[in-house]
């Protein structure tokens, strides 16, 4: 399981410390599991989200290169979004991660 992995609590660590920012992106290269739900995926999505949700912020990952090669399927774009605001669970915090999270990252004014 993903969530016992020596590199997800050293994530962690850094996520709650706010020395770090994870980019939720690409899921369907590292699931396991796949479609529809990835929730392998989902588990540690929520993990980060729990633990430092103003250190979270979301990718799509297009256009899909590695999928795009052959690689693993092409996901769909619109299920992708649909997945994050499942993970994400509420829609101030799915705001959060869409919009102020990047502004703060990257020195965006928000408006």
């Amino acid at each position: 399981m993903v969530n016992t992995h020596p590199a997800h609590a050293l994530v962690l660590q850094l996520l709650s410390s706010g020395l770090a920012w994870v980019k939720l992106s690409g899921g369907y290269i590292v699931t396991e599991l796949g479609p529809p739900s990835y929730g392998d995926v989902a588990s540690l999505a929520r993990s980060y989200l729990n633990v430092a949700p103003d250190r979270v912020l979301w990718g799509t990952d297009w256009p899909h290169a590695s999928a795009t090669a052959g690689h693993q399927p092409l996901p769909d774009d619109a299920q992708q979004m649909d997945l994050l605001a499942q993970w994400v669970g509420d829609p101030k915090l799915l705001e959060r991660v869409l919009v102020d999270n990047p502004a703060e990252l990257y020195g965006f004014p928000l408006l």
